[in-house]
């Protein structure tokens, strides 16, 4: 009996914790297009980090609320920029932190990723004063990204 207990006690330890050091993960980056244009920068979607945020789902996660969490931290941006227009330049993101990509080349796409914090910036264009200038807010919610599969 006494050996019974003593195996059962140890398939029981190899059973792991409820808790998790990495619970919640991280938020996953988000993916914002930036059209720059002859005469203004588009941002699309303009906002970013709100609750309700449209995010792709599984078949098996659908009618399953989607994990969040409030965040003081930054999130990381990923602006898919796409130049239009024949002269080479860069976009400027300021607001609460100041941001500069590298240099777009003329009619060229480029992909520039920084950690903005929650608040509202402006996004321009380098040197083009007569493209007019985006505006793109960044709330505090952050999806957590435990429902998404592939993820390390």
């Amino acid at each position: 009996m006494i050996a019974v207990t003593a195996l059962a006690a140890t398939a029981m330890t190899g059973c792991g914790s409820e808790s998790h050091p990495n619970d919640p993960r991280p938020a996953q980056p988000t993916q914002v297009t930036a059209t720059i244009g002859a005469n203004a920068i588009t941002i699309s979607p303009r906002i970013v980090g709100f609750r309700g945020e449209p995010t792709p789902t599984l078949a098996q996660n659908e009618g399953v609320s989607e994990p969040s969490s409030r965040s003081t931290g930054p999130l990381t941006v990923i602006f898919k920029i796409s130049n239009t227009i024949p002269r080479p330049t860069r976009l400027l993101i300021t607001g609460i932190t100041k941001h500069r990509s590298d240099e777009i080349v003329a009619s060229g796409t480029d992909d520039f990723s920084v950690d903005l914090q929650a608040g509202i910036y402006l996004v321009r264009a380098e040197g083009l004063p007569t493209v007019t200038a985006s505006r793109f807010v960044v709330g505090a919610d952050r999806p957590t990204s435990d429902n998404q599969l592939l993820i390390p």
